[in-house]
């Protein structure tokens, strides 16, 4: 019987390119897998009989019949799941229809808006997505999960307009260089909360309005987290593992509504020179 994790593991660093067999084990172990040498060639040799991977001396890669079945299992789940997807009910609201939803961590919050965020843009492919937030915790905290959809963005060159309320050090210093690096995002200090003190993130894609309003425990905790200094990342990373763990009550409530989207849009877009080409798609559905 094979033992999956570590097969998983190997698929998983072949994704990066061939390895050199003998070396494969030394790189798990410093990652801190730890498997004997007897599970690693067992979970290897069965690889090659399912002809996922290929020897060439010493080097293993993937084989291309296997990155071609993978290619074609990942096309039809992002077909799927864009007609399938829970954006889906997003993109089904009439003007002035909401739903709201309420979750009970941080990482199940992020997940869920960069859920809509994702599907509804790239669905609805608009010219721009605006994101107001108080303080840039999402991309401080899960910074894979929101490259992936800034990503995601630049591919299909929409322009996201990032407004912080007060950016702070640690919006400047682990935040903005991350984002300035793309020619497809804007990231600057924009107006106050359009909404109320509660509410700590509002996006704009078209009509739709998406807000985020944090449980209390968490928004005291995240605003402790911006006011403190710190002597090193570690300290930062330190403080926000206990936020992520935080049991709370978050609300997304998601709108579609055209006079307060067009609204909001004037009111973060004031406070940014919007590139030539973008301009006319300010106020547009």
């Amino acid at each position: 019987m094979v033992d999956f994790e570590t097969r998983d593991l190997i698929l998983s660093l072949l994704n990066k390119g061939p390895q050199i067999t003998v070396d494969m084990r030394t790189l798990f172990k410093k990652k801190g897998y730890i498997f004997s040498k007897q599970a690693f060639y067992k979970s290897l040799r069965k690889l090659l009989d399912e002809e996922a991977v290929i020897k060439q001396g010493q080097f293993i890669s993937l084989s291309k019949q296997w990155i071609l079945k993978k290619e074609k299992e990942l096309t039809e789940i992002h077909v799927g799941y864009k007609t399938g997807s829970i954006a889906q009910a997003t993109l089904s609201l009439h003007e002035g229809e909401h739903i709201s939803y309420v979750v009970d961590s941080i990482k199940r919050l992020d997940l869920l808006l960069l859920e809509n965020l994702h599907y509804v843009a790239e669905i609805a492919k608009p010219k721009i997505v605006f994101i107001w937030d108080a303080h840039e915790f999402f991309v401080l905290a899960r910074p894979k999960q929101s490259e992936l959809f800034l990503e995601t963005m630049k591919k299909q060159k929409t322009l996201v307009v990032v407004a912080v309320e007060k950016p702070s050090a640690l919006d400047k210093n682990y935040i903005l260089p991350k984002m300035s690096r793309s020619d497809y995002c804007l990231f600057g200090m924009s107006c106050k909360n359009p909404f109320t003190s509660r509410t700590f993130s509002v996006n704009i894609i078209g009509s739709i309005v998406i807000t985020v309003v944090l449980g209390s425990k968490t928004r005291d905790r995240i605003g402790r987290l911006y006011s403190q200094k710190y002597e090193n990342a570690y300290e930062v990373d330190v403080e926000i593992a206990k936020i992520l763990s935080l049991k709370d009550r978050h609300k997304i409530t998601i709108q579609k509504n055209s006079e307060l989207a067009k609204k909001l849009k004037r009111k973060i877009s004031s406070d940014f020179v919007i590139p030539v080409g973008y301009r006319e798609f300010l106020f547009t559905d």
